[in-house]
């Protein structure tokens, strides 16, 4: 599995500085990304704040644990759910601990 280059932090933050109203390709250019990275990392992680992912990766990798399920299944298939626009009050039905239920 290929490591990240940037950690949930410095990606939250490199949002945070393309709301500051920073030219999208200003921000690429700074961290060495092209425009689209940038849209695509902003469509996956925008509106999250840094504890809220570190505490959901967390729990989700606890009770995967706890189900005997692969963690980076259930993370993956939780990402995969919420750029598809699943509905924030609705996001408790695709992590982990509904995860055995609906696969």
């Amino acid at each position: 599995m290929r490591k990240r280059r940037f950690t949930e932090a410095q990606i939250i933050g490199m949002i945070r500085e393309q709301a500051d109203c920073l030219a999208t390709a200003e921000v690429g250019r700074k961290h060495r990304l092209s425009p689209a990275s940038v849209y695509k990392l902003k469509a996956k992680y925008g509106g999250i704040e840094v504890s809220d992912a570190k505490r959901l990766k967390q729990l989700e990798d606890e009770i995967a644990k706890i189900h005997g399920v692969e963690p980076v299944v259930c993370h993956k298939f939780t990402l995969e759910s919420i750029v598809a626009g699943y509905p924030q009050h609705r996001i408790d039905e695709v992590v982990s601990w509904n995860f055995l239920a609906s696969s």
